[in-house]
């Protein structure tokens, strides 16, 4: 009758090795799940983010433009009423130096210019330096500097061909700035938390809706990069709070 083998126990020291090695397991899993969650926690907030900021910019640059649009029809509508009226004094009687600059004065404009039959006469003598002509029954709405001018063609047989006259543009050339798209990144960049955004052309090159860490210097900062209408749009938030819960 055979006997059977026994095998001697394992020594205790390798079931607290075994233990030991299975809480190690445990914790690395449950560290390694949270550096996951913690990954998609900062790319979920700094696209969430991401997209705020391109509906700000969408938006503002909608609003910006339609205000834009606006002032230029009234403005446009404005001054051609008083280029038609200066045109139809004209052809009553051609009017003479004194009289532009009389009328100029009166009505707020910053000068009047005609071209008649070739000739040029405006007054005051130096309100416009700045050369072009009227295209035929059209009113071109023209800016120069800070002034808002008025290009009105006259079909008439007598001779005047264009009127040219404007306002001070200063105003609208504050508001421009101030609705331009580069204030707005400027704005926008000083917001707490955001250390930069950038909107140039996408080439292209499928960087749309990802999510970095990059350095700056001394900053860690994410970086995330997204396809607009208005091109690639890239914000640079601060990640100090990220880096600190990872630590």
């Amino acid at each position: 009758m055979s006997k059977r083998l026994r095998y001697p126990p394992w020594p205790g020291w390798l079931y607290n090795l075994l233990g030991f090695g299975c809480l190690i397991l445990l914790v690395l899993a449950a560290f390694f799940y949270q550096i996951r969650d913690i990954n998609q926690s900062m790319r979920a907030n700094v696209l969430d983010r991401t997209r705020m900021v391109a509906a700000i910019i969408s938006d503002n640059l909608a609003n910006a433009s339609l205000a834009l649009d606006t002032i230029d029809r009234t403005m446009r509508r404005f001054l051609a009423d008083k280029a038609r009226f200066i045109a139809y004094l004209d052809g009553i009687d051609p009017l003479q130096p004194e009289e532009l600059e009389a009328l100029a004065r009166e009505t707020g404009l910053l000068g009047i210019t005609l071209i008649r039959d070739g000739q040029r006469l405006q007054r005051p003598e130096s309100w416009l330096s700045q050369d072009g002509g009227c295209q035929p029954d059209r009113d071109d709405l023209r800016y120069h500097g800070q002034e808002i001018l008025i290009y009105h063609g006259v079909q008439a047989d007598s001779g005047l061909s264009c009127v040219i006259t404007g306002v001070d543009g200063s105003a609208m050339a504050r508001l421009r700035r101030k609705t331009s798209l580069g204030e707005l990144l400027a704005t926008l960049s000083r917001l707490p938390g955001i250390h930069a955004i950038r909107l140039g052309p996408d080439t292209g090159s499928g960087q749309g809706s990802r999510v970095e860490l990059i350095r700056d210097g001394d900053r860690i900062l994410a970086q995330s990069s997204m396809t607009t209408d208005q091109g690639l749009l890239v914000v640079q938030l601060n990640a100090e709070r990220f880096i600190d819960r990872q630590r």
